[in-house]
């Protein structure tokens, strides 16, 4: 399913990479410095994700999310946690992804963290929409676009937007409650 997913140009670099930096991470073990191994297990997570390795994409974001909360870096924490619900989504994970999106996307409200918050919804309405609940899915997305908008990101509320036209391209007008066709691709930012 590739509805309102993103996918790398060039997957087997950015695989490499990812088992690069997964490996680094590795090598700090869990009593290193958790903040650079939960960047790093990060980073290989969404590499791999882009790649479409998604056993090891949710594997490094667990990892990554794991290290953050040892950190007590509660943005480094959200921004994880995005990931990893993000891979789960990916992986066909979706109600466990949107409970996690939603998680997150509280905890950068309480964190103050309104960028960030605009990543956990933009990600929770197109996993919302693949579930066939396009209300709820167009509600987070919405959500998202007054918050980039708010921030003055125009490259990212220009993904937002987008993501809006497609859901509305991709329902049948009669029921808007009915899974998006799936023929759209739209970035995921």
């Amino acid at each position: 399913m590739d509805f309102l997913r993103d996918h790398s140009d060039a997957p087997a670099a950015d695989a490499a990479e990812a088992d690069r930096l997964a490996a680094r991470a590795r090598g700090l073990g869990r009593t290193g410095k958790q903040g650079e191994r939960a960047r790093l297990f990060g980073q290989a997570a969404e590499l791999y994700r882009r790649a479409d390795q998604l056993g090891p994409a949710v594997s490094s974001a667990r990892e990554a999310v794991a290290s953050s909360v040892r950190t007590g870096d509660r943005q480094l924490q959200a921004a994880n946690q995005i990931r990893l619900a993000t891979a789960q989504f990916y992986a066909g994970g979706h109600r466990e992804a949107a409970a996690l999106l939603e998680q997150s996307a509280e905890l950068c409200t309480d964190i103050g963290d309104e960028l960030m918050r605009s990543f956990a919804l933009q990600h929770l309405g197109k996993c919302l929409v693949e579930m066939g609940r396009t209300t709820r899915g167009r509600s987070a997305l919405t959500a998202a676009a007054i918050i980039r908008f708010e921030l003055d990101q125009p490259h990212l509320l220009a993904s937002s937007l987008r993501a809006l036209l497609e859901l509305e391209r991709g329902l049948d007008d009669d029921d808007e409650d009915q899974p998006a066709r799936r023929q759209h691709a739209v970035p995921s930012q």
